[in-house]
């Protein structure tokens, strides 16, 4: 049985480290993305492969999470996203895709393994956090 794939845009290394490891740890495979760009690189070559996307919103480049999201949906209508931001996020809510959730930096560890089991195990409606 394959592990759920959780695809991370994140261009601060230090956070999409201790993302990436603490979520191998938990059981899942994670692939970096340093940002928008190099994310949807990934999600055009293989879209098969990812289960889940974790974007920051604001990374360097062209394509920011709110476009990442876009496109990615526009490859996978049904994947789930998690949007993370050090803003405050309930000035961005409306921006993102439909069924998509909104976490503010530093999101704790056991949240977001919260959110993404609610997602990915269809365990019903999304947390309220």
């Amino acid at each position: 049985m394959r592990k759920p794939s959780i695809l991370i845009a994140e261009d601060e290394p230090l956070i999409a480290i201790l993302l990436q490891d603490g979520l191998e740890y938990e059981g899942y495979t994670a692939t970096v993305a340093k940002d928008g760009d190099e994310a949807i690189a990934l999600l055009e070559e293989r879209p098969e492969s990812f289960d889940l996307l974790l974007t920051d919103i604001r990374m360097p480049g062209k394509t920011n999470g709110w476009s990442l999201a876009r496109h990615a949906r526009s490859l996978l209508p049904n994947l789930p996203v998690i949007y993370m931001t050090g803003d405050s996020v309930q000035a961005k809510t409306k921006e993102g895709v439909p069924k998509s959730v909104m976490c503010q930096k530093p999101v704790s560890t056991n949240a977001l393994l919260e959110i993404i089991g609610h997602f990915l195990n269809a365990r019903g409606g999304l947390p309220n956090l």
